[in-house]
């Protein structure tokens, strides 16, 4: 780029370019960490799919699990009947006897909502004593039954000990039967079991798996080693059933050009199997959802980052646009980009360095008070850049305490009175009399740094671990020596609040809070006091004290204050508010009335005399004084007066 031209200064420029670069550098690898979260959070939202679908698995089983223990305790309780296992080995017939049995039955099917009826078959009567009747047992299995009578004794006079859960199809229901039996005892005239039986109500369990599967286009099907038991499968089951023993250890299996995704369990308590087929189009329509929404995301950060890359380039940009435009007037070499230019041009001003130095140094006070003040007022926003900007003006901050010390002047501060400065410089005059006083004072305690904030002369001290303990009783009496050094070497009185001790230099605007609310609180109080303690009459007693000791050159606002019982900060305050002049000028003005009548009727009397008989400090203060209100010194007005009185003694 040229520089010697400013339509040269392009947004396209090599350093833009540059910046750009860096911009999506820095874009990308939060988009690379949303790209790995997307797989991830895909590949976990796959997971907890397969997690849902295995707690409905496990939920499924449980369900059955659950009937075939209602089933089984209902079984095991008729089979350990004593009234039914006395029965199950009689010889004959006994009608009562079954009619107690069969109510006994109906009893135990309170409470069971999954069994549809239970019975007790006993193959020496050939009988079947259900919970509702007594039948033969060939009415019963004509009247229940849609299989052989000869292979319905033999599903039923299983000698297997272990919990048989049996289908049969039932000719009563659209559905077939499951039966849960369990055997009683041996008939001393047969070798058949007596066996009691639990039927399960196959439409209520169908209906809780149903309920369970929540309309998830699933297959489900529960088989043990006699068959399948359970299944929505349809007409296909020879298909899904050897398909699964051809396939025993896939996950996925295919029926009809269809994939499943298949989830199994075992259950050792009803010894069957039960499988979930989940098609393998559902579970990638769900993870679709997600990835659409993932991959929106990424197009959307994608789109925000170059646009933002853009933006905060153009941005970045301008400044060093701006700096080359100024420079172009001054480069007389051309240069390949901006930075080069920039480059040039300090090397060109490097030279001044040491004078810049030099100005910095020898105002470096000025501006350690500048900054410390923005500190306190709350003003710097970053926590962070306080130090670095500390070490920077060269303010000392070794220890991690510090405290933050308000010092007040009162009215009596104004001690000093010289035709040459008005009020306001008086009180600037004062106030850096006292900075500096207090300046030596204080710094024998350690770091200590004093400014005027918003018209306030305000001292930061930061406190090592040492001094940590003893700091506010040693403050307190280095205070109240200097306190008493200025007020007898420069008649200035002040008083000081302190604040807490803060841990850190980010706690100074909190520490400036505290004394300035405390100042506060105290002038609210003082003024509350003086509304209470100062009225009228107090006026005439003010000045009656006056004229009775003003020759007190010791006579000062708190003497009055003190021996009248009144408030010392606003007692001039209230009576200038009611004569319009300040009581420290009214006792001024009395004095000189005063050495003006002795200047007039004791023309021997020296200055020294009259200056002691006032209550002046010395003949030079009854000098400044009488000077600023007469507008001449004592020595001219009495020559001035006796010329007259002369001259009008002889005309």
């Amino acid at each position: 780029m040229h520089l010697s031209s400013k339509k040269n200064l392009t947004n396209y420029s090599v350093v833009f370019n540059s910046l750009i670069v860096s911009f999506l550098l820095i874009a990308f690898l939060p988009t690379l960490i949303t790209i790995i979260l997307g797989i991830n959070f895909l590949y976990s939202t796959v997971n907890q799919i397969d997690m849902s679908h295995k707690r409905m698995l496990n939920d499924i089983r449980r369900e059955v699990e659950r009937s075939i223990k209602d089933a089984m305790n209902l079984s095991s309780r008729n089979a350990n009947n004593p009234l039914i296992i006395s029965y199950a080995s009689a010889d004959e017939r006994d009608y009562f006897t079954e009619y107690i049995i069969r109510k006994q039955l109906a009893n135990s099917m309170v409470g069971y909502n999954t069994i549809s009826q239970c019975y007790l078959y006993l193959p020496q009567f050939q009988i079947v004593i259900t919970n509702v009747n007594v039948l033969e047992a060939k009415t019963f299995y004509n009247n229940n039954y849609g299989i052989d009578f000869e292979d319905w004794k033999k599903k039923v006079e299983s000698t297997n000990t272990k919990v048989k859960v049996l289908r049969i199809p039932n000719i009563k229901e659209t559905n077939d039967a499951y039966i849960i039996n369990s055997h009683v005892s041996f008939n001393s005239r047969t070798d058949l079991p007596v066996t009691a039986f639990s039927e399960l109500n196959y439409n209520t369990l169908y209906k809780n798996i149903g309920e369970i599967l929540d309309n998830i286009d699933g297959k489900i099907m529960i088989y043990n080693d006699s068959g399948i038991l359970i299944d929505n499968i349809g007409n296909e089951k020879n298909t899904w059933l050897k398909s699964i023993e051809e396939n025993p250890g896939n996950k996925i299996i295919s029926i009809d050009n269809k994939k499943f995704k298949v989830f199994k369990t075992y259950s050792d308590i009803g010894y069957f199997e039960v499988l979930l087929a989940i098609p393998i189009n559902y579970i990638y329509d769900a993870v679709a959802v997600v990835g659409k929404y993932i991959l929106a995301t990424l197009i959307a950060c994608i789109v925000i980052t170059l646009f933002l890359s853009f933006r905060l380039a153009r941005k970045n940009y301008r400044p060093i646009h701006n700096i080359c435009t100024l420079l172009c007037s001054e480069m007389s070499a051309i240069a390949d980009n901006e930075y080069d230019a920039i480059t040039q041009t300090i090397q060109k001003h490097m030279s001044n360095a040491d004078s810049w130095k030099k100005i910095f140094n020898k105002n470096i006070t000025s501006f350690q008070e500048m900054y410390l003040e923005k500190l306190l007022l709350g003003k710097i926003p970053f926590r962070e850049s306080i130090l670095d900007s500390c070490r920077l003006y060269n303010i000392n901050f070794a220890h991690k305490y510090f405290m933050v010390i308000l010092f007040e002047l009162t009215e009596e501060s104004l001690l000093f009175e010289d035709d040459k400065f008005n009020d306001q410089e008086q009180h600037e005059l004062t106030k850096m009399i006292l900075k500096n006083i207090v300046a030596e004072m204080i710094m024998t305690l350690g770091t200590t740094y004093i400014m005027e904030v918003s018209g306030k002369v305000v001292a930061v001290c930061n406190i090592s671990d040492k001094d940590y303990c003893d700091i506010e009783k040693n403050l307190s009496i280095l205070i109240e020596k200097t306190q008493e050094f200025v007020k007898e070497n420069f008649y200035i009185n002040f008083y000081t609040i302190l604040s807490k001790i803060y841990l850190g230099v980010d706690k100074l605007p909190d520490a400036y809070r505290e004394v300035i609310k405390r100042a506060n609180e105290k002038e609210d109080s003082e003024k509350r006091v003086v509304q209470e303690s100062v009225h009228p009459e107090c006026i005439e007693q003010c000045i009656a004290f006056i004229k009775e000791n003003y020759a007190d050159n010791n006579l000062s606002i708190s003497f009055i204050a003190t021996e009248l019982g009144l408030n010392t900060s606003y007692l001039s305050r209230f009576f200038k508010q009611q004569t319009g002049i300040g009581l420290l000028e009214y006792l001024h003005h009395y004095r000189f009335s005063v050495a003006k009548e002795l200047l007039e009727k004791q023309p021997d009397l020296v200055l020294k005399d009259i200056a002691r008989q006032t209550g002046f400090y010395n003949v030079a203060a009854l000098i400044r004084v009488f000077k600023k209100i007469e507008g001449q010194t004592p020595g001219q007005y009495r020559e001035d007066y006796l010329r007259q009185s002369i001259e009008k003694s002889i005309s």
